[in-house]
């Protein structure tokens, strides 16, 4: 999809090339008629686009945090008609969206392992499954004895599961910091990531003011949260 902000920058271009010499007699006409049409369609466009966030009560700012996502209208056709997208994220084990953004000049996470040497450049921080401190425990279990199959494991940046690894050297220092504060909150017990209040896409409160959700309320996570739109997969 083409951005209107694009497409006026585009539309800007194509006008400065009517000064050039070379390329006056042959965009002259069409720049003088069609040019400042162009512009003014991006102008709009991209005044729309903000007008609709706003009315969203969302951020127009790409940096801070966004209160709603927004899918109509111009966004019907362009996931974000002002801004594309800057860092990727994803949720699956493949190193192809990091050397997909390491050959876009654009930044991004591995997953599950750390992915740096696929994308040196691109990448800002790998967010990994360590199996090494469950295996331990249940051939230890298995070997004595004690060990029951059958049940559900959640463990976390407190058992050693998982980590955030490899920050890039560009990541400021503030920021960096924040990460080792909250993953020595997540270690002690201290800083929790679902905590009320949260509430469902309906407007109704799912998870009470300063309640934090258990293992039985994430295992059954099946709603969106309010301000996204959509439809839950499989969901009625």
């Amino acid at each position: 999809m083409r951005s209107p902000v694009r497409l006026g920058h585009a539309a800007s271009c194509a006008l400065s090339l009517v000064s050039i010499p070379v390329f006056g007699p042959v965009f002259g006409w069409i720049g003088d008629r069609s040019g400042p049409t162009l512009v003014g369609l991006g102008i709009v466009a991209a005044l729309g686009a903000a007008a609709q966030m706003a009315l969203a009560r969302t951020s127009v700012i790409p940096r801070r945090n966004p209160s709603s996502m927004v899918t109509s209208g111009l966004f019907r056709w362009s996931r974000n008609p002002i801004y594309l997208a800057d860092v990727l994220m994803q949720n699956t084990d493949s190193s192809a969206v990091l050397q997909t953004a390491e050959k876009m000049g654009k930044r991004a996470f591995g997953w599950d392992s750390d992915m740096t040497a696929y994308g040196p450049k691109a990448h800002l921080g790998s967010a990994i499954i360590n199996w090494a401190p469950y295996y331990i425990k249940a051939t230890k279990e298995a070997l004595d004895g004690s060990w029951k199959g059958g049940t559900g494991v959640w463990w976390g940046h407190k058992e050693g599961a998982i980590d955030m690894v490899s920050i890039a050297d560009d990541v400021p220092a503030e920021t960096k910091a924040r990460i080792d504060e909250i993953k020595a909150g997540l270690k002690a017990g201290t800083y929790n990531i679902w905590k009320g209040p949260i509430m469902g896409q309906d407007g109704k409160q799912i998870l009470a003011k300063d309640a934090v959700a258990d293992d039985k309320f994430l295992s059954g996570v099946n709603f969106y949260v309010k301000g996204v739109e959509g439809k839950v997969p499989g969901g009625k």
